[in-house]
């Protein structure tokens, strides 16, 4: 650390382990007036001790995280962590409103701390930063593993997120459908704090449904007791997903690879008591979206048997593809049936299930005034309006 002195001139200490005596304040059962610094995000922050625990302001804490990932990640990442704070006592303010001003120039703040200010355990703080680091390599780094959690993909189609437990994989039941009695002796209840918080930002990733994953528990289950779930020449891998949830990233436009996979479809078992067929999907294929505007795709109406629906041009540079929504055909056409029946009945005449690109999607919520999530879940996909059609036509025939 560098201390600027007008009388002494500037010298340099080494303090990322030191804990140096003050004055004393009236600490309320916090060790009297010791502080420190610690370097976390990259910079030296001071912290300061209360019993036998050292504690960093939650402020400053924030300024930290904002000058080393604020133009990377948007405020998404860091709502994965739920920290337990802790209010200042009048003598910690005064200690922290010391260091500020005597020790680092007011940098951290031109106005006094309070009582009404918060501060959060150094080790949370410690497993935050090793937390945004790794989030960072995975995501602009192009790193496929990590010692914290990461992705499986099944067969080279499929992903479903786990985080790390000693030499185990734990991955959340939610991701298969079907085999809750399966399961039932073999998942455990996950309430790690931190294992949340890794689970809880790979859920974001795949922007799967928030009440999913805004828990303080999580059902989980050893990915080798998932094994036999499956056929014995099923094949499992350590996987990233190239593309990811742009509500991830910072709106100042950090550089990263453009996405070129559709990210997962839920993984659906190949039991005896639950088989589904795997679909084709395809997101549309787009430009990084900075080169496009919403301009640059179309909304259009188009009739399927007779019924009138809302379509969205399938690239900037052709016409001819005319996406209508799958969950709007089965409301209109099919209502006696559920939306997996009508997928799975005829998705051989469906041939292809698209997910809309970012500016497809802002696109179709501008209009529609309504969200669409970009992979996930059946809701999301759309098809051709010529294979619709055809579609259509067999409903009218026969009925599911």
């Amino acid at each position: 650390m560098v201390v600027n002195d007008v009388e002494r001139g500037t010298y340099v200490v080494d303090v990322s382990i030191v804990v140096c005596a003050q004055m004393a304040y009236d600490n309320n059962g916090s060790s009297v007036g010791k502080f420190g610094w610690r370097e976390v995000f990259d910079m030296q922050v001071p912290f300061i001790k209360r019993d036998d625990k050292d504690y960093m302001l939650i402020n400053i804490v924030e300024q930290a995280v904002g000058k080393k990932f604020g133009a990377h990640f948007s405020n998404e990442v860091a709502a994965c962590v739920k920290f337990p704070k802790f209010n200042l006592t009048a003598g910690e303010a005064a200690l922290f409103n010391e260091i500020n001003v005597e020790h680092c120039d007011s940098m951290f703040s031109k106005t006094p701390y309070t009582t009404a200010d918060s501060m959060v355990e150094l080790d949370d703080v410690q497993a935050l930063d090793a937390f945004l680091k790794v989030c960072y390599r995975m995501v602009f780094e192009n790193h496929k593993t990590n010692e914290l959690f990461g992705f499986v993909r099944v067969n080279g189609e499929n992903s479903v997120p786990f985080v790390w437990s000693g030499s185990r994989k734990l991955v959340p039941v939610i991701y298969f459908d079907g085999e809750a009695e399966f399961f039932e002796d073999r998942s455990v209840l996950l309430t790690d704090r931190w294992k949340m918080v890794y689970l809880r930002f790979c859920c974001k990733v795949h922007d799967i449904r928030p009440s999913h994953y805004n828990v303080a528990a999580m059902k989980v289950v050893d990915l080798e007791d998932v094994y036999p779930l499956f056929p014995a020449d099923t094949k499992f891998e350590d996987y990233w997903p190239e593309q990811i949830n742009e509500a991830l990233l910072s709106a100042k436009g950090a550089a990263r690879p453009p996405p070129q996979d559709l990210g997962p479809i839920r993984i659906q078992s190949s039991s005896p008591k639950s088989s589904w067929p795997n679909l084709t999907v395809q997101v549309c294929s787009y430009r990084p979206a900075s080169n496009l505007r919403p301009t640059d795709y179309q909304i259009a109406e188009v009739s399927v048997l007779n019924e009138r629906f809302t379509s969205i041009t399938g690239s900037p540079s052709s016409r001819a593809l005319l996406l209508v929504s799958v969950n709007e055909f089965q409301k209109k056409l099919a209502p006696q049936a559920t939306l997996q029946d009508v997928i799975f009945r005829y998705k051989e005449l469906f041939r292809t299930f698209y997910l809309l690109n970012p500016v497809q999607k802002n696109l179709w919520q501008q209009f529609m005034a309504s969200p669409v999530r970009l992979h996930g879940h059946f809701n999301d996909l759309f098809v051709d309006s010529t294979d619709a059609n055809a579609v259509a036509e067999r409903l009218s025939e026969t009925a599911l």
